[in-house]
């Protein structure tokens, strides 16, 4: 993936100096990517999004679009709001990016744990990872 969201410096700093607004809605939706996939795409590609927002000069508003399902791994009454990660968000997704593909195909059943596909539990990650 690339680490500059694909953007050409000229074009990156014409944002950094004129943007005052940012919606990332960007996201792959395809609900069973492999999981270094959804997590390049919806795990890393907001934080790139985020780290481009706060060299802007002039942002005002940075607005991240999220899912309805983010929190789906939870029962009962869920509020519309960022629950606090239970682990080492980072961490864990060294952890995931360490691993080889083969483990992860046999493993990924456990390693999304309640998350009913790779798109909501990589979802999940990236709000935790932007608070």
């Amino acid at each position: 993936m690339n680490d500059n969201l694909g953007i050409r410096k000229e074009d990156r700093d014409i944002c950094i100096n004129t943007v005052n607004i940012i919606i990332n809605s960007a996201a792959s939706v395809n609900f069973n990517d492999p999981l270094k996939t959804a997590l390049q795409i919806n795990y890393f590609g907001s934080g790139r999004v985020l780290d481009l927002a706060k060299e802007c000069k002039h942002l005002e508003i940075y607005t991240q679009v999220s899912t309805a399902y983010v929190n789906c791994d939870r029962l009962g009454y869920i509020d519309e709001k960022l629950y606090n990660p239970t682990v080492d968000v980072a961490s864990r997704v060294r952890e995931f990016m360490s691993m080889s593909d083969l483990e992860i195909k046999e493993q990924q059943s456990k390693l999304i744990g309640n998350f009913p596909n790779t798109y909501t539990f990589t979802k999940n990650l990236a709000e935790k990872n932007l608070v």
